[in-house]
């Protein structure tokens, strides 16, 4: 059982995803850690409200550098990659881009990053009084926090939909389609580097036979 951590003790990416999981799960969310072949999903968890489970796929991403668009990239294709069903999050310890978070709301991935966690954790001190107006996870776990059923309610209302508001599926399909190209550009440079590597060798022995 990993020692129980808070963000500002973390020291690496696995305290950080340890530390996200336990505040989860003590806070009422049925959550878990996908493992290696995380498909750029760390954290899966889900919460009952009003009867209806809402589910998060979430990366957590412990770096000392502002986060920009490519884990958002990630956190939405892992998404799709496990079915999705939930809402895409992508929660880092540190801050996010102007253009990373724009380019996250046309995809509909959460972000919660340095101000929102602390806005989170000062939520706990404000004795079952949140700010209105705030949805998804963070909303939730702010809710959680303040022991506000109101606010936990809230939360969840339309929540998805109002993210995906100016979002198209061609946007998506077009994402998902670069995504592809870069995977199908890095197999075809490992290719190529590989058929310079062989004859570079040829030159090599080439030069020994003559010498």
């Amino acid at each position: 059982m990993p020692k129980v951590l808070r963000i500002s003790e973390c020291l690496t990416g696995a305290d950080f995803e340890n530390t996200i999981l336990n505040i989860l799960v003590n806070l009422g969310f049925d959550a878990h850690l996908t493992g290696k072949e995380d498909r750029g999903i760390d954290i899966i968890a889900s919460k009952t409200v009003d009867e209806k489970a809402y589910k998060f796929y979430i990366q957590c991403k412990f770096w000392n550098t502002t986060v920009g668009m490519k884990p958002i990239q990630e956190a939405f294709t892992g998404c799709h990659y496990f079915g999705n069903d939930g809402t895409p999050v992508v929660i880092t310890n540190n801050r996010v881009t102007i253009e990373a978070r724009q380019y996250a709301r046309k995809l509909g991935v959460e972000v919660i990053g340095k101000p929102e966690l602390e806005e989170i954790r000062c939520s706990n001190k404000k004795g079952g009084k949140c700010d209105v107006g705030i949805t998804g996870l963070q909303g939730l776990l702010m809710g959680s926090l303040c022991r506000n059923e109101e606010q936990i309610k809230d939360s969840v209302k339309g929540s998805k939909e109002e993210q995906k508001l100016d979002t198209t599926e061609e946007f998506k399909r077009a994402v998902i389609d670069d995504l592809d190209k870069v995977d199908e550009l890095q197999k075809e440079a490992a290719r190529l580097q590989h058929e310079a590597l062989k004859i570079y060798k040829k030159v090599v022995l080439k030069n020994i036979d003559y010498g």
